[in-house]
């Protein structure tokens, strides 16, 4: 059998980006970009919604250097948002 890829914190993004974690409570999009701005949604939020979908193993809650790419990546999607003028 073999193993399954783990994603590395940018893909993890992405993949919640694209909803890959909605049955995980992680909305997509826009939606997710609203909730990252007004901290609804952090880093750790991202990252528990993998391990429960079984793409992470527990452990990556305790990467410190994981969790800190994932946050800025939300940040980095948030800053090429398009706000409403």
């Amino acid at each position: 059998m073999a193993a399954q890829i783990q994603p590395g914190p940018v893909n993890l993004v992405q993949l919640a980006y694209q909803g890959a974690l909605e049955d995980q409570g992680i909305p997509k999009a826009a939606t997710l970009l609203r909730e990252v701005r007004f901290n609804q949604i952090r880093a750790e939020d991202v990252v528990m919604a993998g391990i429960q979908a079984g793409r992470l193993p527990a452990s990556t809650l305790e990467n410190q250097s994981y969790l800190q790419v994932v946050e800025t990546e939300l940040e980095e999607l948030t800053n090429f948002d398009v706000d409403d003028d």
